[in-house]
């Protein structure tokens, strides 16, 4: 980031110097490949001694350090500062300029191949979920018989379906489609599980930073958006539309991130993959 004003309390930082912030204590301190500034808010370390910078770069990004660095900083809390006063009597381990550079070198070396395997892996995983998107798509857009006959469905992005396929509207289908309360209730410390957006990863709740509302709240929002077991809930902010279905029995709200879909069992199910529509005799709507 280029500062064009405005930078005369900030502090200078050269190439190889290291830098303390006030998250330092959970993720180690900072080595800086660049001559700049940073915010008064950092603290700037520079060597008074000849050091391998690359070497002291691997060491307070080390487990053990940060844990050490953890432990003098026991008592903050966010919106303090980290002072040099509270970590600068950590040891630090004394070895020749010699050696640190050949630890330096192994570590780059090692985190190299690691660092390729890591993109490899990446890659492999970008691959496999296209694979299974496309999967997904295919099952649920063509069947599971490539040798039924097919037609056309008269729905622009469908294509071909089919031939014993029939398309309709999803109201058709369903008893309800709504969102969640359109106002932020009152949170609590305990109460009734109110879901987010957020709380929804894939085919899990995280259960972690779920919020609580009032049962009296509660009670009021249902009245209109109602969620239970069997329902889907779909995401309609963020990440748009990923599904999950409630397989859970304990009570609970949404927020308007969220949208609340109840099926018509007999002809709609949201256990089957994707909701695919059960065979009936209504015939094309």
């Amino acid at each position: 980031m280029l500062a064009l004003k405005g930078t005369d309390s900030f502090r200078h930082v050269e190439k190889d110097n290291f830098v303390i912030s006030l998250r330092s204590f959970e993720g180690g301190i900072e080595h800086s490949d660049y001559t700049g500034c940073v915010s008064p808010a950092y603290t700037v370390l520079k060597s008074n001694i000849d050091i391998k910078a690359q070497y002291f770069k691997y060491l307070f990004k080390s487990g053990p350090y940060i844990s050490a660095l953890q432990s003098s900083t026991d008592s903050l809390r966010d919106g303090k500062s980290i002072s040099y006063d509270q970590f600068g009597a950590i040891p630090l381990p004394k070895l020749s300029i010699k050696e640190q550079e050949k630890i330096a070198s192994f570590l780059d070396y090692e985190t190299a191949k690691i660092d390729i395997l890591i993109e490899k892996q990446q890659r492999l995983i970008e691959l496999l979920t296209e694979k299974r998107q496309a999967v997904i798509s295919h099952a649920v857009t063509k069947g599971l018989n490539p040798d039924v006959p097919m037609k056309d469905s008269g729905v622009e992005w469908l294509g071909e379906v089919p031939e014993h396929w029939i398309s309709a509207k999803l109201k058709y289908y369903t008893n309800q489609i709504v969102d969640g309360a359109h106002f932020t209730p009152t949170y609590t410390d305990s109460g009734v599980p109110f879901l987010r957006v957020s709380d929804i990863h894939g085919s899990t709740i995280d259960k972690s930073n779920i919020k609580y509302i009032p049962l009296r709240e509660h009670k009021v929002l249902i009245e209109r958006c109602n969620p239970e077991k069997g329902d889907l809930l779909l995401s309609k902010n963020g990440t748009i539309g990923v599904p999950k279905v409630v397989d859970w029995d304990w009570d609970f709200s949404i927020f308007v991130s969220l949208c609340l879909i109840k099926f018509k069992p007999k002809l709609l199910s949201s256990y089957d993959p994707c909701c695919q529509i059960r065979r009936t005799k209504l015939g094309r709507f």
